[in-house]
């Protein structure tokens, strides 16, 4: 009769690491730290970039550099997705300025540059409604609700399309 240890398969030579295991172990490794990374600065870095821009403009318009803060503003417009802020300046420096059609220029730019972004439909209407234009005003609350706004820009803009129609 043989002996227990005879009936047990032989070991391998010598244990490979974990990352030797794996086909193109390495490569996954590297992979894997690539994405955990770079992906904060990628989902952050729009942001990052608008926030530097709206420093920019508001240092700007602290020295009396009003036309350099508008270019700024519009910059940091064009970088933002969901994010407000600039919108929201560049809003506050047409009333400071009393220049609301350059505001609305300045959206119109970032609708031709992003027509599928929401936001800058938002703040023309309420320009054009600053200028007494209803119908230029109604037709960008509807183009803001089509590209689905953030819930309160969504609950305005029905708000202000019962108003226009009534």
């Amino acid at each position: 009769m043989s002996t227990p240890s005879r009936l047990l398969s032989p070991l391998p030579a010598s244990r490979k690491r974990w990352y030797h295991r794996l086909p193109l172990g390495w490569v996954i490794v590297l992979g894997f730290l690539i994405v955990a990374l770079c992906y904060p600065v990628l989902y952050f870095g729009r942001t990052a970039v608008s926030l530097i821009y709206i420093d920019q403009a508001d240092n700007a318009m602290l020295n009396g550099k009003w036309d350099t803060a508008r270019a700024a503003y519009v910059n940091a417009m064009d970088w933002s997705v969901e994010y407000e802020e600039p919108f929201d300046l560049r809003w506050s420096l047409a009333l400071r300025a009393n220049a609301v059609q350059a505001a609305i220029d300045d959206f119109s730019a970032v609708i031709k540059n992003h027509p599928d972004r929401y936001m800058a439909y938002c703040y023309r209407a309420e320009a054009y409604m600053d200028l007494d234009l209803p119908a230029e005003a109604l037709a960008d609350f509807q183009a803001c609700i089509e590209r689905e706004p953030s819930p309160t820009w969504r609950a305005n803009a029905k708000n202000m399309i019962d108003y226009l129609q009534h």
